[in-house]
């Protein structure tokens, strides 16, 4: 009798928690999508072709548009015109301050040849700083880039 009812209890038990779990199950696994990595709920993922497949079937190294992935970056299939927003912005920043440089150096000279011509002293030290500034502005564009390049350089040749 006790064994009985000791298996009866243990069965509604497990009855009970498989009842009280399976909505949460159907959900985790149909209705809630992880959207983390920004995955559609429809979205198709694909396993990627073995080494094993034929040599008439060629796998490319991003993946589809379909397939709900993100592209993984190729050294040397991307595009050079392929830029993220972030990069779209640095570069837009970046022309913006050379833009800026090179008339506060125009700027500066105009002051200088105006300040010599009208012999205003104080209107010529007003140009030379300003060209001075763009001029060591400009310096300093150019070594950051320089940087940057040998850093990207240095990226490659590491193979990375």
């Amino acid at each position: 009798m006790f064994k009985q009812s000791l298996a009866a209890l243990c069965t509604s038990l497990t009855g009970l928690l498989v009842l009280a779990s399976a909505p949460a199950l159907a959900q985790s696994s149909s209705d809630k999508v992880n959207d983390f990595f920004g995955a559609s709920p429809n979205a198709q993922i694909t396993p990627p072709a073995s080494s094993s497949s034929s040599s008439s079937s060629t796998a490319s190294p991003s993946a589809s548009p379909s397939s709900g992935l993100v592209p993984a970056p190729t050294g040397n299939g991307a595009s050079p015109t392929d830029f993220t927003a972030d990069e779209k912005r640095m570069q837009k920043k970046n022309k913006a301050m050379v833009k800026h440089i090179q008339s506060l150096i125009e700027e500066g000279d105009r002051m200088m040849k105006a300040g010599l011509a009208k012999k205003d002293d104080k209107m010529y030290k007003k140009g030379k700083i300003k060209k001075e500034i763009g001029e060591r502005n400009q310096a300093d564009m150019k070594a950051s880039a320089a940087q940057a390049e040998a850093a990207k350089n240095a990226d490659k040749a590491d193979g990375t």
